[in-house]
């Protein structure tokens, strides 16, 4: 069989066989022959559901996984602080309280000038400064929190979409981050640069919003 009665052929092979011969042909070098497998490729027309939708469908659930997850991690933190806060709080009060108990247990106090007064101070102002460090920590864990649900809030109006709509996948969620901002984040400022940062990762993942960023 000669080289174009074969090719008459090439309509009919499987698409196992036109793999394995393209290969071939890639094999050898023969460009020809690559070329006349590809155009002699049957054509089919499919029907498919909306490919938009579906991509709508699918960042959604990217968006929502997303939001949970930040929002779990930076509330985390936040509870972090709010613990260590509490525990070098308490622990410099246990501390103060202790102290006290032992000179009056003994009942004896140390003259002014015992190294024992400065050694308790240094640790009590250890103490106080550790709790100082962690409420910071908390005051910008809640900033960040506020940033985080106003640049999703923003992202939400940019895409023409209720939250609730958004958030159908962690639906119970929502509810507890709008609880939590009224009732914690009330007289906190905002942290901008996470509510831009917000906006600007959801904003990548959705698909009219990401084109329209990319023409800027």
């Amino acid at each position: 069989m000669n080289i174009k009665t074969l090719r008459g052929q090439y309509d009919q092979l499987s698409s196992t066989e036109r793999f394995q011969l393209v290969q071939e042909a890639m094999r050898r070098h023969d460009a020809t022959e690559e070329n006349e497998l590809f155009r002699s490729c049957p054509r089919f027309g499919y029907r498919m559901q909306d490919a938009k939708f579906w991509e709508f469908y699918q960042r959604g659930r990217v968006v929502a996984y997303l939001f949970a997850i930040t929002w779990l991690h930076l509330k985390g933190q936040v509870e972090g602080a709010q613990m260590a806060k509490t525990a070098f709080n308490l622990a410099g009060h246990l501390f103060e309280e202790g102290f006290n108990h032992v000179l009056l247990s003994t009942e004896s106090m140390p003259p002014e000038n015992a190294s024992l007064w400065q050694e308790s101070e240094n640790r009590l102002n250890h103490y106080e400064d550790l709790t100082k460090k962690a409420q910071q920590a908390e005051q910008q864990g809640l900033a960040k929190l506020k940033g985080f649900h106003a640049g999703f809030l923003r992202f939400c109006q940019a895409a023409q979409l209720e939250p609730h709509q958004l958030l159908a996948w962690v639906d119970s969620l929502l509810n507890e981050v709008e609880e939590f901002i009224k009732k914690e984040c009330a007289d906190i400022q905002e942290d901008q640069e996470m509510a831009d940062f917000i906006f600007d990762s959801f904003t990548a993942q959705w698909p009219e919003l990401k084109n329209d960023k990319n023409s800027l």
